[in-house]
């Protein structure tokens, strides 16, 4: 009984390390992306689109003024972007 119970330990462990490793992955597929980016300050909503891919959410703060947040497991960054351009980062979360 308990040879069963330390074997149902040892693989919910390595089940454990197996999906949060496949999961963080993407995490870091997307920071790859927004690296690979260089320098993005000026870049318009579009460029950054083009190459990382929808953003999760998009707020409008005004007419002209919006912040969008990209985010998957490991991995989360909000962008500041004013007459379509970037301006700056918000906040980056990397785990």
């Amino acid at each position: 009984m308990i040879l069963y119970a330390i074997a149902f330990l040892l693989i919910g462990t390595i089940l454990r390390f197996i999906i949060l490793s496949i999961a963080k992955s993407s995490g870091r597929r997307m920071r790859k992306k927004f690296v690979s980016l260089g320098e993005m300050k000026g870049k318009t909503f579009e460029e950054i689109k083009r190459k990382c891919g929808n953003p999760r959410l998009v707020l409008s703060k005004s007419e002209n003024n919006f912040t969008a947040y990209w985010a998957v497991y490991g991995y989360a960054i909000e962008i500041e972007f004013i007459d379509q351009k970037m301006t700056g980062i918000i906040k980056e979360v990397i785990k």
